[in-house]
């Protein structure tokens, strides 16, 4: 998998909620939890079984709104620092890493690809938090 994957999906499941303030915006990013994976084209290149999807959400929000250089996630509950990147390369794609990384390839995605991912992600998980969980993560992502 070393040459430019035409598609990213960030996928969630079995959205978990413990908030019990819904006006604390760490508790939206930390109490709401999703099995959660990233796939390039068919294969999965990270999964973990509670992540914090609001803070990825967060963090790939205001990458979105940015410079777009780096993508770096570093979760507020992880030793791991970062937990998932995508690390901008000179000719313009992005590298993934992971230390928990399911592959042991080199992951290269185009920056559309990682975009359009993102925003799939972000508005596919507002709508299931809403729609199952009856809590509105808007405020948590800016």
């Amino acid at each position: 998998m070393d040459s430019v994957s035409r598609q990213i999906t960030f996928a969630f499941g079995k959205l978990t909620s413990t908030v019990d303030d819904s006006t604390e915006i760490w508790q939206l990013w930390l109490k709401i939890e999703a099995t959660f994976s990233v796939f390039v084209g068919p294969e999965i290149v990270y999964s973990e079984p509670y992540f914090p999807v609001v803070e990825f959400a967060q963090t790939a929000e205001r990458w979105l709104d940015s410079c777009r250089s780096h993508l770096v996630y570093v979760s507020l509950e992880s030793e791991e620092r970062p937990l998932i990147a995508f690390y901008r390369c000179a000719d313009g794609n992005f590298t993934f890493y992971s230390p928990h990384a399911s592959v042991a390839q080199v992951v290269i995605v185009s920056p559309d690809a990682l975009e359009f991912g993102l925003r799939a992600f972000i508005l596919s998980l507002r709508r299931a938090v809403m729609s199952e969980l009856h809590l509105n993560i808007d405020a948590a992502l800016q």
